[in-house]
C-alpha cells in the first residue's frame, strides 16, 4: 500500500513537471514565431537590449573575425560532446558577437 502511494505521488509529480515543460515549449515556440514575423533587422545599435532582437532574423554587412573566435567547451547536444562557436562579426557600426551554433568535439 505504501509503495502504491509512493508510486502515485511520483507519477503525479512527473505529470505536473511534464505539463510545466509543455507550457515552456509553447511559450518558446510563440517567441520564435513572433520573432520570425517581426521582419528582418538590418542594423543593430549598441544601446539595443539583447531581448529586443532575440529570436529575430538579423542581416548585417561585415566580416567574421575568426582570429578572435571562441569555442565554449563542455556543451553537449543529443548526448554528444561538442562546442558552442562564438565569433565576433565586425560591421561599420561596431562588433557583434555571433553564436554560430554547435559543432561536435
Amino acid at each position: 500500500m505504501l509503495l502504491a502511494a509512493l508510486g502515485v505521488a511520483i507519477g503525479s509529480a512527473a505529470g505536473v513537471w511534464q505539463l510545466g515543460r509543455a507550457a515552456e515549449k509553447r511559450e518558446l515556440e510563440a517567441r520564435f514565431a513572433a520573432g520570425g514575423s517581426a521582419g528582418v533587422l538590418q542594423q543593430l545599435v549598441a544601446s539595443d537590449a539583447a531581448a529586443e532582437f532575440r529570436y529575430r532574423t538579423v542581416r548585417l554587412a561585415g566580416r567574421y573575425d575568426a582570429e578572435h573566435q571562441l569555442l565554449l567547451d563542455n556543451i553537449s547536444h543529443e548526448r554528444q560532446p561538442g562546442y558552442q562557436v562564438l565569433t565576433p562579426f565586425a560591421t561599420a557600426g561596431g562588433t557583434v558577437l555571433v553564436n554560430r551554433g554547435w559543432v561536435p568535439a
